[in-house]
């Protein structure tokens, strides 16, 4: 997808800025703690998640809100929730980077992965650069499903929308929950991550508010799925 593209590249043309991907520039080190090196698949993960959950967000928001589904309540806090993300995923990078996480040089990392994931006898560093690379792949999707594209009104799509986003948030809660044990723990002779941990708990608390504020909404929903005037009043007041 040519707009995937073209965010990758405006973002890779950032991390450059601030000093990453670069053999010939001297980056000092920054490392505080072994965090990065414990957890870094973990948190580029996580990091691409908001990326994704973006895009994902963007383009459906844009599906409610046109002519065939008419529901411009669900686009617009879908767009508010893809604004999020999207700045969500640049802390996230940010933070990445100011704790000095590495930063490989995308233009020699190997393309040669198998269809089950990395080949078995990579070298660590090499499997890192793919790691790298790939936490910018991103990927977007609009929710609505094909199937319910004769009946955009179908209360089960706009339920299940709801539902998809959600999940996403609970995800997110998991992982950041994930994280933030391991900013806790000392790895080897290494002090704990007092800022990382600050950092993820931050966000894990935000991120619980936002998932109680999405389950509440679908089960309100799922209680007037029935009605159709009720849900036409729902979307008004999102």
């Amino acid at each position: 997808m040519m707009m995937t593209g073209i965010i990758k590249g405006v973002l890779l043309l950032s991390l450059l800025a601030f000093g990453g991907g670069q053999a010939s520039v001297q980056v000092l080190n920054t490392k505080v703690s072994s965090f990065f090196d414990e957890h870094y698949e973990d948190y580029l993960k996580h990091m691409k998640a908001h990326f994704d959950n973006s895009l994902d967000y963007l383009f459906t928001s844009n599906a409610f809100a046109d002519q065939s589904f008419e529901r411009p309540g669900m686009g617009k806090i879908l767009r508010e929730a893809s604004d999020r993300h999207w700045q969500l995923g640049i802390n996230a990078l940010k933070k990445y980077l100011q704790r000095g996480g590495d930063t490989p040089d995308l233009n020699t990392a190997s393309n040669s992965i198998s269809a089950y994931g990395f080949i078995s006898d990579e070298p660590a560093q090499l499997r890192r650069e793919e790691i790298f690379k790939r936490a910018f792949e991103f990927t977007g999707e609009n929710l609505l499903k094909s199937d319910h594209k004769d009946t955009p009104d179908f209360p089960a799509t706009y339920l299940k929308t709801l539902e998809e986003v959600t999940q996403d948030s609970k995800d997110m809660v998991v992982a950041l929950n994930l994280l933030h044990k391991g900013s806790t723990q000392r790895h080897g002779n290494g002090p704990y991550d007092a800022d990382m941990a600050h950092f993820l708990e931050e966000k894990m608390e935000q991120e619980v508010e936002v998932l109680r504020k999405f389950k509440n909404l679908h089960t309100t929903l799922d209680k007037m799925k029935e009605l159709g005037l009720a849900r036409h009043f729902f979307d008004q007041h999102l």
